[in-house]
């Protein structure tokens, strides 16, 4: 289902001279009793040189818990991102510059059907 989601994403990123990801991983269970740290490790196993791990992680409240059957599990991923202390050495922190010339248009990357 993700890789229907995002197909033509790619060329799209690329031809726009965006950075893209040459890994994924993050598709949760978000069954609560398996820790999301485990999952996470799960995760990281083998990633490229720009691996993107999706996850969403927050701290809900009453209101989105009404709305998001998995709100709860949000917390989870907090928590275990917040504890991996090796996280913030291992995240892509790319530099930027400030010229009009290097900001990426995001009207370019737009999927076909919002054109």
């Amino acid at each position: 289902m993700l890789t229907l989601a995002t197909a033509g994403a790619r060329t799209a990123f690329r031809r726009a001279a965006a950075p893209v990801n040459d890994s994924f991983a993050g598709v949760s269970g978000f069954d609560r009793a398996i820790p999301f740290a485990r999952e996470l490790a799960r995760f990281a196993r083998a990633p490229g040189p720009f691996h993107l791990v999706m996850c969403h992680p927050g701290h809900p409240d009453a209101a989105l818990a009404a709305l998001d059957p998995l709100a709860a599990r949000r917390e989870d991923e907090f928590a275990a991102l917040m504890a991996d202390t090796t996280l913030p050495a291992r995240i892509l922190h790319p530099a930027t510059r400030r010229d009009a010339a290097s900001r990426i248009d995001w009207r370019q990357i737009a999927a076909p059907a919002a054109r």
